[in-house]
Formats: C-alpha cells, structure tokens, sequence
C-alpha cells in the first residue's frame, strides 16, 4: 500500500503535544510497534484507550460503509472521543505501514485534560463538533479495505 495515493485525506495538521504534554503521554503512555495491517480499533467495539502516533500512519475508515474517514500520522491522536465518553467505536483503526504508538487509557487520558484544560478544545474540538465525519474529498473510486487479501488484527 503506498501511503501517498492517499495524501489527499491528510488533513493540515501539527503535533498537538508539546514539552509537559508530551512527557505526560510518556510518562503513562504505553509503547507499542506494530505493523502495516494491525488493526488497533475495530468500529462498534467498547474499549478505554486513545493512541498517540509516534511514527508511521493509521487510516480511520468505516467498515459498514467502506468509506476512508481519515489518515493520521505522527503526533497526532486517535480513538481520544471514546475513550472519554466511554462509547462503542465509530471507526476502526488500521496500521498502514510500520506504526509506533503511546496507547493511553481513557482514565489516564481524562487526568491528562483536567490537567491541561486548554487542551481539551484542541485535542478534542474536532470529534466534539460532528465525529464521526468523512473527510469532505472522499475516494471516488477508492474504498477500504482492498479487496485482495485479508487484514488480521491482534490484541493490544
């Protein structure tokens, strides 16, 4: 899978943790590697945890619609709505190539809000105002997954 054929879906983004944010997600964040095809979330399914990228790429995608939602890459934060709200997954979540994430659990995630509460708007303003939402240029032709071959998923 060539990541670039999707560059499209990339949003504007930035690392969204800087100094004493970052060191949080460190300090109680666990690391974990895995690689293209690891499936971290599934939609529907009710979990407490949120992922922080470190490397690589994840694709955010609707199994029920095949439709692509989004691709995130480094420094960015994923699966951060339902680990606050303890509600089921809206997406699944997908390694594209070789990812490194922190995996944070949603109590640990609540902590690290009440602890920088101006992070909560930019952390989360983009769920809280419509998520799930499909990325306003869709694939035309494109769905997910392709249709060769199958994903497998593994725990944790």
């Amino acid at each position: 899978m060539n990541v670039d054929e999707y560059d499209y879906l990339f949003e504007d983004s930035k690392t969204l943790l800087t100094g004493p944010e970052l060191e949080f997600f460190e300090r109680y964040g666990q690391a974990l590697h895995r690689e293209a095809g690891h499936r971290f979330i599934e939609q529907d399914e009710k979990t407490d945890f949120m992922l922080l990228i470190r490397k690589g790429h994840v694709i955010v995608w609707n199994p029920a619609l095949r439709r692509i939602q989004a691709i995130r890459g480094e420094g960015e934060v994923v699966g951060e709505t339902a680990a606050i709200a303890g509600m089921p997954r809206s997406a699944t979540i997908e390694a594209l190539d070789s990812v490194e994430v922190l995996r944070l659990s949603g109590r640990r995630y609540r902590q690290f809000l009440g602890e920088h509460p101006g992070r909560r708007s930019r952390c989360c303003g983009r769920c809280t105002s419509g998520c799930p939402r499909p990325t306003s240029r869709r694939p035309t032709r494109r769905s997910w997954p392709p249709s060769s071959g199958s994903r497998r998923r593994s725990s944790g």
